[in-house]
């Protein structure tokens, strides 16, 4: 009866509990068989999670025997949950005490756009059984990066290796029982990158003979601080008109500090100029390095902080010329280097050694040649630039004279104004007071009638009472209705004249 009229429903029966036997048993058996197939999980339209089959899966394998899939649920990101690729992989080698070690193995294209091939190879020290993955990419940094994701896959299907306090116990260091052994701090990607690279530069490498590249190296090797190299000054010594445009013909001059020795050393300095930013710093690094190489050979050239002197072609402001007579030793040297491993011509470079060097010359002879124009430009400017500010002070004159007399005639108009209004307030309040004395008058006069009136009434009292008393009715009678007469005629007159002087 209760659940017939109005009551709560009574709860549906479970599923599972409604089901047959057998139809749970093959539902089973499918979900089993769908978790254990290979495939990928992706989201339907709706939202609902649907897993995709691999479509070469074998459908007869026995899927309890069978090993779990790696390559189609299994993502480089569920492996690493947030941690770094490379310090993933070399926390996993310190456990297993294997080594690995990073390789480069093309680096193909042009200059502006190389791609490079890298390897990266783990596996236990001179071991042949080893695991091998490769990464290609625009930059050495992220081929390495691809190398660590494509390892992080194929070490993950390795059985768990034992945690590193467990190494440390098995490799026979001293742990006090109870406690875990502090571990050393993991290295970073950085550290890694640089630490395992081991690619050798063969005498074929174009870096291999490279006189910056030698120079950083020693200072890596030495543990010198790095040389550092500064754009100095950028000059446009000719320009060029052709169908594109304009052509530039440039002198870039570049300075490299180099601190020889560890500690407090005393830097030096060099110098070096091209027709580009490359040659420029390619020829004060070929300076410097020859310097450090053979210091005897460019010692009479170069002075006590390794710059060039002012009378070897160098100018007042630390710029070399390269268009001067005589070459010193770090031009033979920087000529020498160049024929060796100097940057290559561009397909687009016309301009050549010599030309340049002409166009160079031409630009110090030209700067010295329109000197004195130059001044009288200057001059010019200053004259033109002081008529503008003559003209701009007379403008501004003309314009302060212009509000002074605006200024001027609104102060007339004002005073003008002011006593027009002072004259009509004068006025006003002159007739406000005349009008106020004759209301002033004619309440006075009023008054007196009143007075006058009521005196009269009291009067004519008085003499009726008299009369009364006397017994002299009749002539009592007469009297009193003239003086009421009378006294009428006046309360008349009184009203008349209040009601003129209102209007």
């Amino acid at each position: 009866y209760h659940h017939h009229h109005g009551g709560p429903r009574a709860p549906l029966p479970d599923q599972d509990e409604c089901m047959p036997d057998d139809v749970r048993a093959s539902v089973e058996q499918n979900k089993f068989k769908l978790d254990k197939t290979p495939g990928v999980i992706v989201k339907g339209e709706d939202g609902s999670l649907v897993k995709l089959a691999a479509d070469n899966h074998d459908e007869d394998v026995d899927l309890n025997a069978a090993p779990e899939p790696t390559r189609f649920d299994k993502s480089v990101q569920s492996i690493l949950n947030g941690r770094n690729a490379a310090m993933w992989i070399a926390i996993e080698c310190k456990k297993r005490m294997w080594e690995l070690e990073f390789e480069c193995l093309e680096a193909d294209g042009p200059v502006h756009n190389r791609v490079y091939s890298y390897s990266l190879t783990v596996g236990p020290p001179g071991s042949d059984d080893v695991l091998v993955a490769a990464g290609i990419a625009k930059g050495k940094r992220e081929a390495k990066r691809r190398c660590c994701d494509a390892m992080v896959l194929k070490m993950s299907d390795l059985p768990p290796a034992p945690p590193l306090h467990v190494q440390m116990q098995m490799r026979g260091m001293p742990v006090r029982p109870g406690f875990r052994p502090r571990l050393p701090p993991p290295e970073s990607e950085d550290t890694i990158f640089k630490k395992y690279d081991k690619t050798a530069y063969g005498d074929d490498h174009p870096n291999k003979n490279h006189p910056v590249f030698q120079l950083c190296s020693k200072a890596k090797r030495l543990h010198w601080p790095p040389p550092v190299f500064e754009l100095v000054t950028e000059k446009i010594v000719d320009t060029i008109r052709n169908k594109h445009g304009k052509s530039n013909t440039m002198l870039y001059t570049y300075k490299v500090t180099v601190w020889p020795g560890v500690g407090q050393v005393e830097p030096k300095i060099f110098f070096g100029s091209g027709p580009t930013k490359k040659d420029a710093k390619f020829a004060c690094g070929t300076i410097a390095w020859a310097a450090i190489q053979n210091p005897n050979a460019v010692k009479q050239q170069l002075g006590a902080d390794g710059s060039l002197p002012s009378g070897s072609g160098a100018s007042p402001e630390g710029e070399p010329q390269p268009g001067t007579s005589g070459e010193t030793a770090a031009q033979m040297a920087v000529k020498m280097a160049h024929e060796v491993t100097g940057p290559k011509l561009k397909s687009a470079q016309h301009v050549t050694e010599e030309k340049w060097l002409q166009q160079v010359a031409r630009a110090a002879e030209r700067s010295v040649d329109l000197k004195t124009e130059i001044e009288q430009l200057k001059a010019e400017k200053a004259k033109k630039k002081e008529e503008e500010e003559a003209k701009r002070e007379e403008e501004r004159e003309r314009r302060r004279k212009e509000r002074e007399e605006r200024r001027a005639r609104s102060r007339s108009r004002s005073r003008s104004r002011k006593r027009k209004m002072d004259r009509y307030s004068r006025d006003r309040s002159r007739s406000v007071k005349k009008e106020r004395r004759s209301r002033e008058r004619h309440r006075s006069r009023s008054s007196k009638k009143e007075r006058r009136s009521s005196r009269d009434r009291s009067r004519d009292r008085h003499h009726s009472r008299r009369s009364r008393s006397r017994g002299g009715e009749d002539s009592s009678d007469r009297r009193s209705s003239k003086k009421d007469h009378r006294r009428s005629r006046s309360r008349d007159r009184s009203v008349k004249k209040e009601r003129r002087s209102r209007s």
